[in-house]
């Protein structure tokens, strides 16, 4: 068990990297990195939240785009939208799982820019659907996230969140999967 733990965890490291190497040089090769203020990027960690069988535990590189739409709600907060994008690896009963993500968010923000609350959508893939007895139906998933996060700085910013990946009934199984995360961000 421990030597298939060991196994799990290397693999786990190997994803994250070459996940990492990717979504650098879709940043570099679209320009979106040395533009002001133009991308988040940062990472994300969680477990289940809700009473499986068996423990998941998710790991990912995320990044965001703003997106041409935003305007004032109310006197004091602002609504943005956002791209996001994710490529991770979820783990459980000792089985590893490559996923992505992407899909739209809502950013409301209050007016002085330090909290927020993010609620989206995103399409998942994820590598294989069957971890041990949990089947979640298939490869094809969706995402759907809320959250809150505080700016310490202009530039960093730090949060947690809530999420629900399903298979929307496409498939015969769709258990679902709650998750708790915590997400660190840096704003280029």
């Amino acid at each position: 068990m421990r030597a298939r733990q060991a196994s799990s965890s290397a693999f786990c490291t190997r994803q994250l990297f070459r996940t990492g190497l990717l979504l650098g040089f879709i940043l570099w090769a679209t320009g979106a990195a040395t533009a002001a203020h133009a991308v988040e990027v940062g990472l994300q960690a969680g477990r289940n939240i809700t009473h499986n069988d068996e423990n998941f535990n998710q790991y990912e590189i995320a990044a965001n785009w703003p997106m041409p739409w935003k305007w004032p709600w109310g006197g004091w907060i602002q609504v943005e939208t956002r791209l996001n994008a994710t490529a991770g690896v979820l783990v459980g009963e000792g089985e590893t799982a490559a996923l992505g993500t992407v899909g739209p968010a809502f950013v409301f923000g209050s007016d002085n820019g330090k909290l927020e609350v993010i609620a989206g959508s995103s399409l998942t893939a994820i590598s294989r659907h069957k971890f041990d007895e949990e089947d979640f139906g298939g490869v094809l998933q969706f995402t759907h996230h809320v959250g809150v996060r505080y700016r310490f700085t202009e530039r960093f910013s730090a949060g947690v969140r809530v999420q629900h990946m399903s298979n929307a009934d496409i498939y015969d199984d769709n258990p679902g999967l709650d998750l708790g995360m915590v997400t660190i961000r840096y704003e280029f």
